[in-house]
């Protein structure tokens, strides 16, 4: 058993029956009286319901004990007169005694469920915290009824300097005004001339600003956006007899209606009528003692404000009349030369209500005086423009920004950018051949606005008349707030449809002389309340007007219907992205696939889907611009007459287009292809409330939809926790893309900056966050990984059975054919046969369909088709969703609806324009798909059965027939529709109103009635919602809007940093130290022309999308891309909106950009590209401006700032000669093979994610870095980073080739006595040093193991000095002359050269201790020089120079070479310890020396002040050591004048590692910034860094290192100065200098080549070299 039917019973309830209520009253004062009565008796929560014009009311009681104590007070208890007169206290509500008795019906489940949510909530509410209330101090309750004689309608003008009101409307009317919750209730009491109640609604919303006079002058004025609603009551009639026949206790049921108590109006009077669409401020002559009383109302939460105001009255001419004055102005002939859009504009600031005609007028008289030679079409766009700067008037507006001078100053600047803007841009329609440039009016009961022009895509008319665009006219029909007119069962709207909208509709709209009148409509704008009108126009020398028109579209004239007929010529109003033209031998007919199923009921199989060769797509491959990157195999078409889909055939030799007869709806002639749509992917799979609810009942288990839900809620969750998660979903939901946003939110954390220290990027992304989330919570869009959304078509093989379907889809990334069960459905998905299981299968390689991709293919065969058995869906556009989640497969499936196909209404004569007409207005009247589907919902939840209960069957059926009525002209029978209660699911509450200004706040929830003592008189009734058990209200309970959003919030907050500046100023800095040698000056005002020509369109992107051309959307949903729901998720018209919204401001980006990149060069060039975005970027930080009631635009700081970033790279890259614009598509493979990092289903199933292996806090500032990062596992953020790290690197090689070489060579030679016991002593103790700080510093392994490998090298050398030196001596032998590679000549043999010299025979036989051997070039003995006495002190004082006695010749060379005892080899100062340090500290983000890098405060952290104390003493001794390490040498060399037994290599190498490491500091970035923790994008630890403490802790180990460098150069230049001069064959001889033996000197070649210690045995006939020594001298 479920623990559903384990859980307890609701307690007993009670349901009150009240008699003998006043009709009039309403359900919310009968609540109002009852609740303190029952408060009394503790009774806090209780519901009441009250019926309209009804006598009677019932209460329904959560607690039988306590509704029975009322009862015994106040009830009724034995029925009849007598029970009346026995009850105890008698209650009365406007003096008329009610009767209470206990009712007969069970009080309804669902009211009792919603009055246990209201107990917890309140029960709740006592524990959290109360916020300070903004009402006044004393508590006692404000009115909010005000009564008024008086109402005007008028204008706001100015007299002088001082604020007036015009008056072009007045009525002596006596009325109450009545502050509600959301709007001002105007109720106007009966007059003489209207003998009926009339009201009128003004929604705070729509206040742009609130006055009151003084009490000497009382008045009440609203200053309005929108023309406020007006209705009417209805007076009873005499069936209302009947409730008072009921509430006598007779029982009397005739056949219930639902009669409307109020009518809708347009107007006041027919006087107001002419006004009260451009005439927004209402003024009401209130009581002086009440002035004070509304004053006091602002300090109501949620009120507007109100601002005591005296204002004069000012009289002018009507305004009809200064409208017919504009009117016959437009048409002048002194104003003829204007074009239509130059009247357009200029009647719209009019009409629209931006200024009064009067001074349009005034307006034009100095234009025609300013610009007597102007550019009309850039004159126009200026006029467009100067609707955005005119501020509304008002208490906070002076005089002078309406004034005439400023008015005309607003037009010369908008006229001079617009001119600037024209020479380096093209209007969208000549850059792009699909758009159009359309005017647009929308239609409200009030009145007529002008809107436009704006962009829009081609449909067929467009196409074929794109000359002549300005003659078609886009209206749109909605209410006051741009909405679209809600049902409202209480309220008649024949006053808005049949009198407003089909009186427009049947007549013109004149706009500037030019009479616009209706032409067609789409199905698509259909459902949107769109239109098209025309105004004739002479096309190849023919008048063509709206009927010439629809007849070139085709012949009509056989169709009947007026529904049907208008879908026919709806099919030409349909947008196409492209259209293509093909040979006319191209077309064929297909015969349609058919089958007669068991009920002889025939099946089309192939309804609405074609075929088409390889040849035809790749005519459409070249015309559509996506098919660039993708090429679709099956594709949305309109050809000629037909609609439908055309899917590869790759069997078409040729050009071949085949159709079948069901996509051919009218015959017409046409040569061009029209492209709707493509399958270039797949879309994605998103789940909605009635998939969901038919899954449940179809047995799928709540936990999958729960889990699926917590991982969406999750990656939301992560987006603000760092900039890498920010920029992936910005990346992936396609938000700000063509401003590279999420590119700049990573670019910004790379280069040490947060995006979340600017509030309108914070904004755009949690704006964007906070819309999916309630996307999730109030629609339960849930995104499905493991399914899609695509095309259908046909299988034209009759390969596929029965139950099966092929299904193949492609993206940039991989290929997928489904195989096995899958779930296949349609939206919008109703009855619970819309969901079917099929088998996926694969088909041969042979086969035909392998050729077809990313669509779902249907099979041909079986008892009836399958698309039909999917919400009645067919092949000619629909698209199908394909789930293959194990987790949501149903364990039992419905039998498919199927329905009786509805024929439509046949008129029997040819359709005219008013029967299309007419029928547009019985489509808005009657169109009630979203009303059924939410009862649907409501239904489904409350029903036992849920979907499968026949009240939610007979919804499913209804809904069918909604959804077909734009095509049959039948309308839904709303008779049939079943009853529900007033008492709705949680889910279906409306969300929190969300607010955008200073930031994005969320206000309290507000779903139950507000205030309790709030006694406005809304005529609504209250809505109660109760906790649903079934999965949605699980889904909707499972996310908290509001600890959710503050949650985000916190998390992007948390990773801003304190700086002073702002995060623009610190962008504008970096770039000016990347780059700054550029000269950009000479581009600001290109700079300033592109900022304006930008947030000119982002102006008008605003108003247009605001739907209500007076008000405007917010910055941050432009720029986003998304329109935020006023209560909960957008709605349909929102989303359609959005999308429109998105691609116009992607498009206007996607210029500026271009226009940045390109300037104004043709072929694409990017010459100074850097320049000119510098310059932008100057002007968007440091010009800001305020655009009229916009104020300030700040959108564009941040497209200019991913351009000039960008381009900084770019920049910089190329001076080190790197390519930095690494190939993300590169990147992804490398991250698909494994190669950089991990590859990881992200929570919330919405794609793939990377995982990269760098760092934490690591921000790379491009795709090469980022590369190179997560390699190596280290963090190498900036090119200079990188310049810093290579650098490092190759003085690491360097000193790796010192060292190494100089064990090897001591294992070869046997012999370490070239080098110094006390440098090896020296080196050993520094290097064990490095290694014991790393150990008790608990450095990283690879310091430690680094420091050992040091620290083995110093003691292999130590050892090999002592092992050599002193443990293994070697016998020293006398060398004769042929040991010495010298052979007598006598012997015939001839002597080796000795770098220019010669050995003697006779020296080489004499036996002394130390010789000198000398030779000249050509062979031939030299006089010896004078012999020296030999001692110890000569080994230790080595001296290789010329002999001063010696004398030479042209062709002779005679050196005295002296090898002293004792005396070192070369020696070299290797840094050590701090190369090392340094090099894997720019590979690890660490410090050569630990406070290297680090602030004093992070050192003293980590260490004591004494020991950074003795490690500065330290460091300055090592830089003094070195530095006068190599001066010995240096000047022993110059006396000498020769550098004989240097090694090259050891200075070599030696010179390269120290200017390598001297380098890498310099290219260190901490030696040019201060940085905060983890700044400059990682590569500071967590402490941050001071530049100034860095440096002085880095430059003793720099200038050891530059000292160095300086003398390894000098010995340097001394080996060219004194090296070798003759390069003969290699010569190698051994010379024993030392009575022991050891130390001996052999010349060497190739990679170890110079002079080295060797060993030598004596040789016999040592003595003999005594009287050579004498002779020769010693060597």
């Amino acid at each position: 058993m479920s623990l559903r039917c384990l859980s307890p019973l609701p307690p007993p309830t009670m349901e009150v029956f009240v008699r003998n209520l006043p009709q009039e009253a309403t359900e919310k004062q009968v609540k109002q009286y009852f609740r303190p009565i029952l408060a009394d008796l503790s009774i806090n929560v209780f519901h009441c319901q009250k019926p309209r014009n009804k006598g009677y009311a019932k209460i329904t009681l959560p607690d039988r004990q306590l509704g029975q104590h009322f009862l015994d007070v106040h009830g009724q208890l034995t029925p009849g007169f007598e029970g009346f007169k026995t009850v105890k206290k008698q209650l009365r509500h406007m003096n008329r005694p009610l009767s209470c008795s206990l009712s007969n019906n069970t009080p309804d489940e669902y009211v009792l469920k919603s009055l246990e949510r209201e107990q917890v909530e309140k029960a709740l509410a006592k524990w959290r915290p109360v916020p300070t209330p903004k009402a006044p101090a004393d508590n006692k309750r404000t009115r909010r009824n005000f009564d008024f004689n008086i109402i005007h309608c008028g204008a706001m003008d100015y007299v002088g300097s001082d604020l007036a009101f015009v008056p072009y409307y007045g009525q002596i009317r006596s009325g109450r005004l009545t502050f509600g919750r959301r709007f001002v209730l105007v109720d106007f009491n009966p007059s003489i001339v209207t003998t009926s109640a009339q009201q009128m609604e003004i929604p705070y919303s729509s206040i742009q600003s609130l006055m009151t006079g003084r009490s000497t002058n009382p008045y009440v004025t609203f200053s309005l956006a929108v023309a406020p609603k007006f209705y009417e009551k209805v007076p009873l009639d005499e069936n209302n007899l009947i409730d008072g026949v009921n509430s006598l206790g007779l029982k009397y049921s005739p056949k219930k209606q639902n009669v409307p108590n109020r009518r809708r109006t347009t107007a006041i009077d027919s006087s107001h009528r002419a006004i009260v669409a451009s005439c927004l401020c209402y003024r009401f002559q209130v009581y002086p003692a009440d002035v004070a009383c509304i004053l006091a109302l602002k300090r109501l939460p949620g009120y507007p404000d109100i601002v005591p105001w005296d204002m004069a009255v000012l009289k002018q001419t009507a305004f009809h009349v200064q409208m017919t004055h504009l009117n016959v102005a437009l048409n002048a002939n002194q104003y003829q030369e204007y074009p239509f859009d130059l009247k357009f504009q200029l009647q719209r600031l009019a009409q629209n209500g931006y200024l009064p005609p009067y001074k349009v007028i005034q307006l034009m008289q100095i234009m025609r005086q300013t610009f007597p030679n102007a550019d009309t079409s850039s004159l126009a766009d200026a006029v467009r423009k100067l609707a955005c700067h005119i501020p509304y008037p008002g208490a906070e507006t002076e005089a002078t920004e309406l004034s005439l001078h400023t008015l005309r100053d607003l037009l010369v600047n908008n006229y001079s950018r617009t001119l600037r803007e024209r020479q380096y841009s093209k209007d969208l329609s000549t850059k792009y051949e699909q758009i159009a440039i359309i005017y647009k009016a929308m239609v409200t009961p009030a009145g007529i606005y002008l809107s436009g022009p704006e962009p829009e895509m081609k449909n067929r008319v467009l196409r074929k008349y794109s000359a002549f665009t300005s003659f078609f006219l886009q209206v749109n029909f909605a209410d006051e707030d741009g909405e679209q007119i809600r049902y409202d069962r209480t309220t008649s709207l024949d006053g808005v449809y049949q009198e407003r909208f089909k009186v427009v509709l049947e007549g013109n709209i004149t706009i500037a002389g030019r009479p616009y009148e209706f032409l067609g409509f789409s199905h698509s704008s259909l459902r949107a309340q769109t239109c098209w009108f025309m105004a004739p126009f002479v096309w190849e020398g023919d008048l063509r007007h709206a009927r010439a028109v629809i007849k070139d579209l085709g012949d009509f004239s056989a169709i009947r219907s007026p529904a049907k007929c208008a879908a026919r010529i709806g099919q030409a109003f349909s947008q196409a992205f492209s259209s293509v033209k093909i040979p006319e031998h191209a077309f064929r007919r297909l015969p349609e696939v058919e089958n007669i199923d068991a009920h002889n009921i025939r099946r089309t199989f192939s309804d609405g889907v074609g075929t088409c060769s390889k040849a035809i797509l790749k005519l459409i491959w070249a015309a559509y611009a996506q098919s660039r990157t993708w090429k679709p195999t099956v594709c949305q078409i309109r050809y000629a007459g037909a609609k439908g889909m055309i899917s590869l055939d790759d069997r078409l030799e040729g050009e071949v287009l085949c159709l079948r007869p069901s996509m051919i709806k009218f015959e017409a002639i046409s040569d061009r292809i029209e492209i709707c749509g493509a399958g270039f992917k797949p879309l994605n799979m998103y789940l909605n409330r009635q998939l969901i609810k038919i899954l449940e009942d179809l047995g799928v288990p709540d936990q999958s939809f729960l889990d699926l839900q917590d991982e969406a809620v999750e990656q939301l969750r992560i987006t603000t926790e760092n900039p890498i998660n920010a920029g992936y979903y910005l990346q992936r939901n396609d938000i700000g893309k063509a401003a590279r946003l999420s590119w700049l939110v990573r670019k910004l954390s790379y280069i040490g900056m947060s995006f979340s220290d600017d509030g309108f990027l914070r904004d755009t992304l949690e704006l964007a966050v906070l819309i999916q989330l309630r996307k999730l919570k109030y629609r339960s869009r849930i995104y499905v990984e493991r399914g899609m959304t695509v095309y259908g078509i046909m299988d034209e093989t009759g390969f596929l059975k029965e139950g099966q379907i092929y299904c193949s889809v492609q993206n940039e990334k991989s290929a997928l054919v489904l195989t096995g069960r899958v779930v296949i459905t349609r939206s919008p998905a109703m009855h619970p046969g819309d969901v079917q299981c099929v088998t996926a299968v694969d088909v041969p390689l042979d086969s035909p369909l392998r050729s077809v991709h990313n669509c779902v293919v249907f099979s041909s065969k079986g008892d009836r088709d399958l698309p039909s058995q999917l919400s009645g869906g067919d092949l000619d556009g629909d698209l199908y969703n394909v789930i293959y989640d194990a987790t949501l497969m149903p364990t039992k499936l419905s039998t498919p609806a199927d329905y009786e196909t509805a024929r439509p209404i046949d008129i029997g004569r040819e359709v005219l324009r008013s029967d299309m007409t007419e029928f547009f207005v019985k489509f808005m009247e009657n169109d009630q798909l979203g009303r059924l589907a939410t009862l649907h919902q409501t239904l489904a939840d409350q029903k036992p059965q849920g979907v499968f209960d026949p009240d939610c069957i007979l919804l499913a059926e209804m809904c069918s027939t909604a959804v077909d009525f734009s095509k049959t002209g039948i309308p839904v029978d709303l008779t049939k529709i079943p009853r529900s209660s007033n008492v709705k699911p949680d889910f279906q509450a409306p969300g929190p109103r969300v607010l955008i200004e200073k930031s994005i706040t969320i206000e309290a929830n507000d779903e139950q009635d507000g205030d309790e003592d709030d006694d406005v008189v809304e005529e609504a009734p209250a809505t109660r919602y109760y906790e649903s058990t079934k999965v949605l209200g699980q889904l909707y309970r499972a996310i908290d809007e509001h600890a959710f959003f503050e949650q985000i919030q916190r998390q992007s907050r948390s990773t801003r940093t304190s700086h002073l500046s702002s995060l623009a100023e610190r962008v504008w800095q970096y770039v000016r130290r990347e780059t700054a040698l550029m000269q950009y000056e000479h581009y600001l005002p290109f700079a300033r022309d592109t900022r304006d020509a930008y947030e000119d369109n982002m102006a008008d992107t605003m108003l247009e999308n605001s739907f209500h051309p007076t008000h405007f959307v917010s910055e941050v949903e432009v720029f986003a891309g998304e329109l935020l729901g006023k209560y909960g998720a957008p709605n349909k018209r929102q989303r359609e909106t959005s999308t429109s919204m998105k691609e116009k401001h992607d498009r206007d980006v996607a210029y500026t950009v271009q226009c940045i990149l390109h300037g104004q060069d043709d072929d694409l060039s990017t010459v100074e590209a850097l320049e000119r975005s510098i310059a932008c970027l100057y002007v968007a930080v440091h010009e800001a401006r305020t655009k009229g009631r916009f104020g300030r635009l700040v959108s564009f700081t941040w497209v200019a700032a991913a351009v000039c970033l960008r381009e900084v790279e770019k920049f910089v890259g190329s001076l080190l000669g790197l390519d930095l614009r690494y190939p993300i598509s590169a990147l992804v493979r490398k991250l698909g093979k494994g190669e950089l990092g991990q590859m990881h289903k992200v929570r919330g199933g919405c794609g793939l994610a990377f995982e990269l292996r760098v760092l934490e806090h690591c921000g790379p500032t491009s795709h090469f870095l980022a590369a190179i990062s997560t390699t190596f596992n280290s963090c190498i953020p900036t090119p200079l980073a990188l310049l810093s790290t290579a650098l490092g690197i190759l003085s690491f090689i360097s000193w790796l080739f010192a060292q190494l070489p100089q064990v090897v060579k001591n294992y070869k030679l046997k012999s370490a006595s070239g080098l110094s016991i006390y440098f090896l002593v020296g080196w050993l103790l520094g290097d064990l040093a490095n290694l014991l700080g790393a150990l008790l510093t608990r450095q990283a392994a690879w310091q430690v193991a680094v420091a050992a490998y040091y620290v083995t090298v110093d003691l292999c050398l130590v050892t090999q000095y002592f092992w050599y030196s002193h443990y293994k001596p070697w016998r020293v032998k006398r060398l004769s002359a042929s040991d010495l590679g010298y052979n007598d000549p006598e012997d015939g043999t001839a002597t080796e050269p000795l770098m220019g010299m010669t050995l003697s025979p006779d020296r080489a036989r004499s036996g002394s201790k130390a010789r000198t051997v000398g030779r000249n070039v050509d062979g031939h003995a030299e006089p010896p020089t004078e012999p020296k006495s030999i001692g110890k002190s000569l080994f230790r004082n080595l001296n290789y120079s010329w002999s001063p006695k010696e004398k030479t010749t042209p062709n002779s060379s005679y050196r005295n070479i002296r090898r002293p005892h004792g005396s070192p080899s070369p020696g070299i100062s290797p840094n050590t310890l701090l190369l090392i340090s340094l090099l894997f500290a720019i590979l690890a983000k660490a410090s050569p020396i630990h406070p290297l890098n680090q602030t004093p405060a992070s050192s003293a952290a980590s260490e004591s002040d004494s020991l950074e104390t003795a490690g500065r003493i330290l460091s300055w001794m090592s830089t003094l050591i070195y530095l006068g390490s190599r001066l010995p040498q240096i000047l022993k060399n110059y006396r000498r004048r020769s550098t004989a037994g240097l090694s090259p290599i050891m200075f070599i190498a030696a010179f390269f590692g120290n200017l390598f490491y001297s380098c890498a500091l310099l290219a260190n970035p901490l030696a040019w910034n201060n940085s905060p923790p983890y700044g400059l994008h990682g590569w500071v630890g967590n402490e941050g860094s001071d530049r100034i403490t860095w440096v002085s802790l880095a430059i003793p180990f720099f200038l050891g290192a530059a000292g160095v460098l300086a003398m390894d150069a000098i010995v340097g230049v001394q080996c060219l100065m004194y090296g070798e001069k003759d390069s003969e064959a290699p010569v190698k001889v051994v010379v024993v200098q030392d009575e022991r033996g050891r130390s001996r000197w052999r010349k060497v070649s190739g990679w170890m080549r110079g002079w080295v210690p060797s060993p030598a045995p004596r040789r016999e006939g040592e003595d003999e070299s005594l009287e050579r020594e004498r002779r020769y001298g010693a060597i």
